[in-house]
């Protein structure tokens, strides 16, 4: 989500009241269940040339019968803003274009035997899933794109889109000190390289 008429895109809370530690005899595990991100990572630093990078991340954890393991399902939510050259455009260097973008994944999950509050993630990368949002493709400031530029863009980005989730799975195949309110509405959890706390809500059912 390259060709000649693109510069190259790049390598892509809610605050948790009385929140405790996961407990090994707590059967489902409190995180079980489907949670929606609300703290963006900001992957600009990450990600050269862009402009601005936002990715928002989404989980949803499924148990098996022994509460030992189970299935994820992660989503990511791209919102990027980058420059691009495109065909037509006047001067090509100054047009930025903002886009959104979806990526899935599926795997499993297991608990740390070291650490209980710690789930390693196994991602299946055979199942991942990236759309680019057509609809979304705006140039800023704002000059109409003609349909073929916008299905030319798309192509590119999906192809980077999914280059950079694919890479940031390594950093999230280890979700380190889980933490679930009490009222079980909220979680928060710790992933490395580098440092970053997530936080979610639950989504009810």
């Amino acid at each position: 989500m390259k060709n000649k008429n693109s510069k190259s895109l790049m390598a892509i809370g809610i605050a948790a009241i009385s929140i405790g530690a996961i407990s090994c005899s707590e059967t489902p595990a409190p995180f079980i269940g489907a949670w929606e991100g609300t703290n963006p990572i900001d992957m600009t630093a990450k990600m050269p040339g862009a402009k601005s990078a936002l990715e928002t991340i989404s989980i949803d954890f499924i148990n098996n019968q022994q509460s030992t393991e189970g299935e994820i399902t992660l989503y990511s939510d791209f919102d990027i803003i980058c420059p691009v050259l495109v065909k037509g455009m006047v001067p090509a260097d100054s047009c930025n274009v903002s886009f959104s973008a979806n990526a899935i994944v599926k795997g499993t999950w297991n608990h740390d035997v070291d650490d209980h509050d710690d789930l390693l993630i196994n991602y299946d990368y055979s199942t991942i899933e990236v759309k680019i949002d057509n609809s979304s493709i705006k140039n800023v400031p704002a000059i109409e794109l003609t349909q073929s530029q916008t299905d030319s863009l798309s192509t590119i980005f999906k192809l980077e889109i999914e280059t950079t989730f694919r890479n940031n799975l390594t950093r999230l195949s280890t979700m380190e000190d889980i933490k679930v309110s009490k009222d079980g509405k909220t979680m928060s959890l710790e992933v490395k390289g580098p440092k970053y706390d997530l936080r979610f809500k639950r989504l009810e059912m």
